[in-house]
């Protein structure tokens, strides 16, 4: 692999021979990439431009599948491919990395998947927070820390956001 970028907004696609081609000159391994079919710039992305983009790629999938729905050839790699395409959100713009491969394909490596984590997991730190704060202000649990100095069990600490493997 070579030429890789910085991280940009992109919309990508699961690459297809059926759909895209494959000849000689593609790279090895391109089944399992995915494909960019069109890089956003800020610009686009303030002004919402993009999302026709996105529109013309959804519908021509839904041509593609009114045409070819029972007699789609099968993914080599991904078994739900099928599933995968109907779905409203397969189409949608994404944070990648950008990648040129030997047969001259650009390529994106999602990297949105890892912003949804972060945010499911300050999320049930939030929550968790909130409760917290919303037990300590019961008149129980003030009079508790009057009178001994430190708050009721389980509500000492605000738990913190960290990334890690463990919680």
């Amino acid at each position: 692999m070579s030429n890789v970028r910085a991280m940009e907004l992109a919309i990508c696609e699961i690459f297809n021979p059926h759909m895209h081609g494959q000849n000689d000159d593609s790279s090895p391994g391109i089944t399992s990439h995915f494909l960019v079919h069109s890089a956003i710039d800020l610009e686009e992305f303030y002004d919402l431009s993009f999302t026709d983009i996105i529109r013309m790629l959804r519908d021509g999938y839904h041509a593609y599948l009114a045409v070819w729905g029972d007699r789609m050839e099968h993914h080599p790699i991904v078994r739900n491919y099928e599933n995968i395409i109907r779905g409203n959100s397969y189409i949608k713009l994404d944070i990648v990395v950008l990648d040129e491969l030997e047969g001259y394909e650009a390529v994106g490596y999602m990297k949105t998947h890892w912003i949804r984590l972060i945010q499911r997991r300050w999320k049930t730190v939030f929550k968790e927070r909130k409760r917290i704060i919303q037990a300590r202000a019961r008149p129980s649990s003030m009079r508790y820390r009057e009178t001994h100095g430190c708050w009721p069990k389980g509500l000492g600490t605000l738990p913190a956001f960290r990334l890690g493997l463990h919680r």
